[in-house]
């Protein structure tokens, strides 16, 4: 988990300094989740995880693909779900690419919950954007199971949310949003 995260914080210090930074935009916001774990051997799970959580990204864009904006950057997610009638805490890192189109990868991992045990892995996840919403559909892979963890097999999941982006650096997002450009105090040198 730690070399993942100093692989990303390396990524994006060694961009600022090298590209032409148009915007870096954090977008907090909630989502809602529901994920079934598809049982290698047993066919469907019976017991689909349902929850909610919330998202931050930050994202540094770029180029124009498609007359969208490109960008890459970090994202966490923080969420607490229901496992056989149990809550369960889920987190997750990586990094994201994309345009209204995009990929993210990264690690997660979940607490136990009733009689299932921690575990954790890596995480990858299509996702879509379009305004303030998204969804995107994540892919678990468990590297480790805690004791009490049956072979749950690989996670599928479904999320969906909405972002509400500000400019950290650049333009703002709105026109009538604040950015680092407009929050400036109005006090001139003379």
């Amino acid at each position: 988990m730690r070399a993942c995260v100093a692989v990303c914080v390396a990524a994006l210090v060694t961009s600022v300094g090298t590209a032409r930074a148009e915007q870096w935009v954090l977008s907090p916001g909630p989502f809602f989740t529901g994920a079934e774990v598809a049982r290698a051997r047993h066919g469907r799970a019976k017991n689909p995880a349902l929850g909610g959580g919330v998202e931050v990204s930050l994202m540094h864009f770029r180029e124009q693909v498609y007359g969208e904006p490109y960008g890459y950057g970090l994202t966490s997610q923080f969420a607490v779900v229901s496992l056989d009638g149990r809550a369960a805490y889920q987190g997750s890192l990586g990094v994201q690419a994309g345009t209204f189109l995009g990929l993210e990868a990264g690690l997660y991992a979940r607490s136990a919950a009733g009689a299932r045990g921690a575990e954790g892995g890596l995480r990858l996840a299509p996702y879509m954007s379009y305004g303030f919403a998204w969804a995107a559909f994540p892919i678990e892979l468990p590297v480790f199971e805690g004791p009490g963890t049956a072979n749950t097999g690989v996670h599928l999941g479904a999320l969906c949310g909405f972002k509400f982006p500000f400019s950290v650096y650049g333009p703002p997002v709105l026109p009538a949003a604040p950015s680092h450009e407009t929050t400036r105090p109005a006090v001139r040198d003379r």
